[in-house]
């Protein structure tokens, strides 16, 4: 029961820092920043991040020892990690 806990919240977790990553970016863009408000990437960023990390969450809810899902899991994490950190620079 635990890696599906843990497997859904870090899943949420790059949910919620996708969704602050695109609110900075419009802000910057708003305040005239170089490199950002590009928003026609939006819906493709949004796919990259959410699509493997509820594949993996699905993966480790099912199979929790699989490594796969944990992979895909972390990655998306780290992804929208990275686009929350880049946005807020």
């Amino acid at each position: 029961m635990a890696p599906r806990l843990i497997a859904c919240g870090l899943a949420v977790t790059a949910f919620v820092l996708t969704a602050v990553g695109l609110v900075l970016d419009r802000v910057a863009a708003a305040e005239g920043v170089s490199g950002t408000g590009a928003w026609w990437l939006y819906p493709f960023l949004l796919a990259a991040i959410c699509s493997p990390a509820t594949v993996g969450a699905l993966i480790v809810s099912r199979r929790p020892r699989n490594p796969i899902g944990w992979i895909l899991v972390v990655g998306a994490l780290s992804l929208a990690a990275v686009l929350a950190a880049e946005s807020y620079a």
